[in-house]
């Protein structure tokens, strides 16, 4: 029986055989998807803080990239290994890791860029200020849909999991996936200025790296995600 449970689990995490050039297309394809659906919804609706509702948009139009394969988001992540309990402490352990490293990255910067990149531009955030309907919806769509389950779905579930495709069947291919996806991950935060590109980079290569050994489970990272989101959400609507 074990042996079963074992081979079912084997086969629940196992990524399907993909070409490197069909993965690299995927990857830009949905880095298109998300970067147009940011700058319409943002950009061109004058609302920017609608601009996250891009990323759960991009996993709608990606899942069919993932159907068309026989893959599922439980193959990429989406699904429970281990108990409630183990899934809560590794989220609050890894908010609290996330949120260290991105007050000591920001500091660490300012000691060696000029005065105008030192700090992370939060300025997205300020309207939150003084409005609780504002702030509820930052908390409840953008930190938990959107940042938590949607950008760890996309960078450490997709992203992440076609880059070790890309790199082969190799054990060290799953290493080479982390840093490429923490690098895209950061670039994409480019509108925090550059501390806050850097310093989220690493967060993404913090979460990278855990995701290996949670052996590709995501529920953890998505908690720990929405934890720091709803924590510098709270702390702009509180100060």
């Amino acid at each position: 029986m074990t042996d079963i449970q074992d081979s079912a689990r084997r086969s629940a995490t196992e990524l399907k055989p993909i070409t490197w050039w069909a993965a690299l297309l995927e990857i830009v394809a949905a880095l298109v998807v998300l970067i147009l659906c940011i700058s319409l919804l943002g950009i061109g609706t004058g609302v920017i803080w609608l601009g996250p509702l891009g990323t759960p948009i991009t996993l709608l139009v990606i899942s069919p990239l993932l159907w068309r394969r026989g893959e599922r988001w439980t193959t990429l992540g989406l699904r429970k290994n281990g108990s409630l309990k183990q899934t809560i402490v590794w989220g609050v352990l890894l908010s609290v890791a996330a949120l260290v490293v991105l007050i000591s990255v920001t500091a660490l910067i300012g000691f060696f860029v000029p005065e105008s990149s030192r700090s992370v531009d939060q300025s997205v955030l300020g309207d939150v200020r003084g409005n609780l309907w504002i702030y509820l919806y930052f908390v409840a769509v953008i930190a938990w849909l959107s940042q938590g389950l949607g950008e760890e779905l996309l960078f450490r579930g997709f992203i992440q999991a076609r880059f070790e495709q890309m790199f082969g069947r190799r054990r060290r291919s799953r290493t080479f996936a982390v840093l490429p996806q923490a690098i895209l991950f950061g670039m994409l935060h480019s509108y925090q200025g550059l501390a806050g590109m850097i310093a989220t980079g690493c967060v993404g290569l913090i979460f990278g790296i855990a995701c290996l050994l949670l052996r590709r489970s995501l529920w953890p990272l998505i908690l720990a995600h929405a934890i720091c989101g709803a924590v510098l959400i709270s702390w702009e609507f509180f100060r």
